[in-house]
């Protein structure tokens, strides 16, 4: 259909539109290679339906490279062998797609968002619009597919739109799938996922994401909802979104005793200089009110510039960080064959729940969330440990049953050629904690021989005369204090 026309029904159920034919029932696409603005915006199609059948190359309507397209009060079904709504670019972008009371049933693919190779450097769907759209969704098929990775590795972005869509699960279907570089982000809506009213049964997957460091929902402002708590975990990326800002619960669905305790791989940690930070809470139900219960406060990242490695920020209130047991919440690094960093969580025994509260920065170095559910990977042989909040130093503060520390940590750079150096604290008093390492090549050499503070300074002295030499010595200092904390004593 050339752009700026309109079909129009006398309404769902009254005009009935029948196709199994190969290809496109409805096409609207700007046949030509070279863009002069919009192809116009008074195309639609209105108050109809169309009902398919198993032909695999059956598509109902098909929206390319246009503008403005608008589908209102319609209904596709039976599309069991091909697509019910295809939008695809093919040479330029396809954007201000509106579609309202639409109901799309019973089809191999209900929508698919895809791309004609060649064009990986374009936008794809902007401003898109979905009111009211419904997707019954059954056994072997996918609601709404975001990529196809069969049109190479271009990508798929729904971006500054409005998507309210409720998707109806049977059997073993897909409410989302997203392929590779498939992603909806800038946006905002509500997504439903449920079984249908009669309760038939579902054993597939609300969502599915085949590359989830290229591919999800990033940045969506809006709730996704589920009937099916099990399957709650599927929604990777996902599961509350408000504008980098997310929560997520890890503690179990069901009431009673967890007596048992859960690792998770929660993330790849970016390269250099990309946080992955937060907090999170652990409520236990071991029967003594705050009994190993505790908050911490993280941050994660890998300094690939700095000398001294990795080192996170970790304060913590209570005592469910202190010991090594399934008892206890703890946090480890691990790094695989190929030098990623992977942070892994064990939510401990007997939680009631633990809520993450987070940010990253999955742009540009690279932090991606998967909250897997995991065996432990302190049995994984093909894993090396980085760090864990158990046995491991940390920067901030540590707070536990009733002493806190505090404290800070320093890159000391200095000219060789001395035996002692003198690096201020700025306390006003000795500190009551204190350390350091030698990191360079010259201060390992020589070694250090001791370590002592004063209410200025701290003062390392090394055995011997360091080499001399330009900021040939370099060390890491750590110094603080500690009190009581009687914020956790009963009166």
């Amino acid at each position: 259909m050339p752009p700026n026309v309109i079909i129009c029904g006398e309404g769902v159920g009254v005009t009935n539109l029948q196709w199994n034919g190969a290809g496109c029932l409805f096409r609207y696409w700007r046949n030509s290679t070279t863009w002069s603005g919009a192809v116009g915006t008074s195309h639609a199609i209105t108050d109809l339906s169309i009902n398919g059948g198993n032909n695999p190359n059956s598509i109902a309507v098909e929206i390319s490279d246009t503008y403005g397209f608008k589908l209102r009060n319609v209904s596709l079904y039976g599309f069991t062998g091909g697509d019910g709504l295809v939008l695809h670019t093919r040479n330029f972008w396809v954007e201000g797609t509106t579609l309202e009371n639409v109901s799309i049933s019973n089809c191999k693919r209900h929508i698919v968002f895809k791309r004609q190779p060649g064009t990986s450097n374009m936008p794809s769907y902007g401003y898109t619009t979905f009111r009211n759209v419904s997707l019954n969704v059954r056994d072997g098929q996918i609601g709404m597919l975001v990529g196809d990775n069969a049109y190479n590795n271009a990508l798929h972005e729904i971006y500054n739109a409005i998507l309210e869509v409720n998707i109806w699960t049977s059997g073993g279907s897909i409410g989302i799938r997203f392929g590779k570089n498939g992603t909806i982000r800038d946006s905002s809506g509500i997504f439903r996922c449920e079984t249908p009213p009669e309760g038939a049964g579902f054993t597939g997957r609300f969502i599915q994401i085949d590359d989830p460091e290229t591919s999800g929902i990033i940045n969506f402002d809006g709730p996704v909802r589920t009937s099916h708590l099990s399957k709650a975990e599927d929604w990777k990326n996902t599961w509350r979104d408000l504008r980098y800002q997310k929560l997520r619960d890890i503690g179990e669905p069901k009431p009673g005793v967890q007596n048992y305790a859960q690792w998770f791989r929660v993330c790849r940690i970016g390269t250099d200089k990309s946080l992955f930070s937060g907090r999170v809470r652990t409520v236990t139900d071991y029967g003594k009110a705050s009994y190993r219960t505790a908050s911490a406060e993280f941050a994660f990242g890998v300094r690939g510039n700095e000398a001294g490695g990795f080192k996170p920020v970790f304060t913590v209130d209570g005592d469910g960080f202190n010991g090594s047991g399934d008892l206890f919440a703890k946090f480890a690094v691990y790094a695989d064959a190929a030098g990623n960093y992977w942070l892994y969580f064990r939510r401990p025994k007997y939680t009631n729940y633990c809520v993450f509260e987070y940010t990253y920065d999955l742009y540009p170095q690279g932090t991606f969330e998967y909250w897997d559910k995991v065996d432990s990977p302190e049995t994984d042989t093909a894993l090396t440990k980085v760090w864990d909040s158990v046995s491991y130093p940390s920067q901030s503060s540590y707070i536990g049953d009733e002493i806190v520390f505090t404290g800070q940590r320093s890159i000391v750079t200095v000219n060789g050629g001395n035996i002692t150096y003198y690096v201020p604290h700025l306390l006003g008093i000795a500190p009551e904690w204190y350390m350091a390492s030698a990191l360079s090549a010259d201060a390992n050499m020589t070694g250090i021989s001791s370590v002592t503070a004063d209410k200025s300074n701290i003062t390392i002295t090394f055995k011997s005369v360091t080499p001399a030499g330009s900021g040939n010595i370099i060390m890491a200092v750590e110094w603080g204090r500690k009190q009581f904390n009687n914020r956790f004593r009963p009166s």
